[in-house]
């Protein structure tokens, strides 16, 4: 929802794209066709922006929702991590930051993205548009929300 709360984005997942409602009518307004299995959207406060999760692309897409297009798609990267229990308790893993699903902006206006798969944290800088950090979670944990008070 759009912080003035005058469009619905809904992620499509099954057709690689984001539908804009009008909420006054529920009418659609916008196709926003992009990325591999659009999940979740999240909003600049001033509503100018929206950030979409792509889930089989591991990227997120920046759309400016005054023109309703995608002016970015930011990808995640890779790392590594290393499980911390089990039979390969220590082995290191490649880490892709895979399947990002939750996403929201923090206080300070930086992206936070959970990715699914790799039970990784991405940080991602509204400013340059970029990764500016990346965590491991632990292997197993599958994160799929995220929240700011």
């Amino acid at each position: 929802m759009t912080p003035d709360g005058a469009h619905a984005y809904v992620t499509d997942s099954e057709r690689d794209q984001v539908v804009v409602l009008q909420t006054s009518d529920l009418r659609t307004v916008g196709r926003i066709p992009f990325g591999r299995t659009p999940w979740n959207t999240a909003f600049t406060t001033d509503g100018s922006t929206a950030y979409v999760t792509n889930t089989n692309d591991d990227t997120v897409s920046v759309i400016d929702t005054a023109s309703q297009t995608v002016t970015k798609t930011i990808p995640l990267g890779g790392g590594t991590t290393t499980d911390p229990s089990g039979t390969t308790k220590g082995t290191t893993f490649p880490q892709l930051n895979h399947q990002p699903t939750a996403i929201g902006l923090s206080p300070d206006g930086n992206i936070w993205v959970t990715c699914e798969t790799s039970s990784s944290l991405v940080v991602i800088s509204t400013a340059t548009g970029s990764v500016i950090d990346s965590t491991d979670i632990g292997l197993g944990d599958g994160p799929t929300g995220i929240a700011f008070v």
